[in-house]
């Protein structure tokens, strides 16, 4: 984790955020899982914009892969959809539990646009990652 989630929670609090955690040991795709199951959504998240560590990408592309990996997949794949021909290594980091705790908001299109202007005037790194769509599950592309 390169930043605390400490001022990005204070932010999300403001903007009434009511969906959030933080990802950790079940990886992204394992706490959105959480998320929608519970909710009764569905998310298209979109791969190509979730950021990882620099060399995340390259040591999956050698075969560096965690246990936590495994047993993720395990739980959350049945729960899963690919569309679009994902990368294998960048579907793999999703299920890794190496994530150190970014936070995983979700948030209305009009909190959104609140959300992304508090965040950039306090220069608080924000990525938007899916869209929450009618339905069960999770469709990745």
């Amino acid at each position: 984790m390169l930043t605390l989630n400490r001022h990005a929670t204070h932010l999300a609090a403001q903007a009434g955020v009511r969906a959030a955690t933080d990802v950790t040991g079940f990886g992204l795709l394992g706490h959105l899982w959480e998320m929608v199951s519970r909710s009764g959504v569905a998310v298209e998240l979109d791969a190509a914009s979730v950021p990882f560590l620099e060399g995340a990408l390259e040591c999956s592309a050698m075969g560096v892969h965690t246990g936590g990996e495994g047993r993720n997949r395990d739980w959350v794949a049945s729960n899963v959809s690919y569309e679009g021909g994902v990368d294998p290594d960048r579907s793999a980091l999703l299920f890794d539990p190496q994530t150190s705790g970014g936070l995983l908001l979700g948030v209305s299109a009009r909190k959104a646009k609140v959300l992304e202007a508090a965040f950039a005037r306090d220069e608080v790194g924000l990525w938007k990652v899916g869209r929450v769509r009618a339905g069960v599950g999770i469709r990745v592309g």
